[in-house]
């Protein structure tokens, strides 16, 4: 049976310039992909007006998805979904650097099996 981990990281920033805005949202979600070994196969990302974004990467390994609330005192919800090499940690600690969040709520969910 196959176990995976999908990671919720839920993040509270100080400052709303890296949320509201495809870039830099962007290059920074997938530059920590990329450090965390993860294959990008397709991206997405839609700016809402006047500000917010979601983005995807579908990626070899599953996927990644943001969605930000600048209006929601900077929040922005993080979703990983791994399967295969690629290092989570790397990719956690990668946002974090660059993002810098005030507040962070990190959840690591079991999935895939029924024990």
């Amino acid at each position: 049976m196959i176990k995976l981990e999908h990671i919720l990281f839920d993040i509270w920033l100080k400052d709303d310039h890296f949320i509201k805005f495809v870039e830099p949202l962007r290059s920074i979600i997938v530059d920590a992909a990329k450090q965390g070994g993860a294959h990008i196969i397709y991206e997405q990302w839609h700016q809402f007006e006047p500000w917010g974004v979601t983005g995807f990467l579908l990626l070899q390994e599953s996927h990644i998805s943001i969605h930000t609330w600048p209006e929601e005192e900077n929040f922005a919800a993080i979703d990983i979904f791994p399967c295969g090499s690629m290092n989570n940690n790397l990719i956690i600690n990668s946002i974090r650097e660059n993002l810098k969040p005030a507040k962070e709520n990190l959840l690591r969910v079991s999935r895939g099996s029924n024990r």
